[in-house]
């Protein structure tokens, strides 16, 4: 089995990108003012998504990263 995926749902996308390129050196892949964006992190990609967006393509509910 290959993990090749994992999203975070959060308050503020492009704000989550630059944690993440100050904190861990991750460089930007791209970001969608849509309210998505992901970081280079080689095989598994990681992205932030925006809580309208996870409301909006998950209705039957997801986990909000702030909520653990």
């Amino acid at each position: 089995m290959k993990f090749g995926y994992t999203i975070l749902y959060v308050d503020d996308v492009e704000a989550s990108l630059a944690f993440f390129e100050a904190a861990f050196g991750l460089p930007r892949r791209f970001y969608h003012e849509s309210g998505y964006g992901e970081v280079e992190t080689g095989s598994t990609a990681l992205g932030f998504a925006s809580h309208h967006l996870g409301a909006s393509n998950l209705p039957a509910g997801y986990v909000k990263a702030d909520a653990c």
